[in-house]
């Protein structure tokens, strides 16, 4: 369960994401997108757990890592999803704003140059 104040951050996004429901609706909206999720290692500790994992989405293939950190009750606070590579991450954010856009703020997506 996430916290009501929870935060979600990486590397598809240019600006934070903060508020329960905000997060949700990136998340939901980016599992949309994705066609297959594997998660391969895992690893916790007292207040976090790391999740590295391999997507597919948009055509191409991610890896990545999942930091989920726990506030003193045992939520959900901190959302670190950090994909790679560079032009897959840049493609992931773009589609993100396409389905969103300034709903979750200004500036929260990468946007292609013009004519791109």
């Amino acid at each position: 369960m996430a916290a009501p104040q929870v935060r979600l951050a990486g590397s598809i996004f240019a600006a934070p994401i903060d508020g329960r429901e905000r997060v949700w609706t990136s998340l939901r909206t980016a599992g949309g997108i994705t066609d297959t999720l594997r998660f391969t290692h895992e690893s916790t500790a007292t207040d976090r757990s790391y999740l590295e994992w391999e997507l597919e989405a948009l055509g191409q293939r991610f890896w990545g890592v999942t930091v989920l950190t726990l506030d003193d009750s045992g939520l959900i606070d901190n959302v670190a999803i950090h994909h790679r590579p560079l032009g897959g991450v840049l493609a992931f954010s773009a589609e993100l704003g396409r389905r969103l856009g300034n709903s979750l703020g200004p500036d929260v997506f990468y946007e292609p140059p013009h004519g791109s």
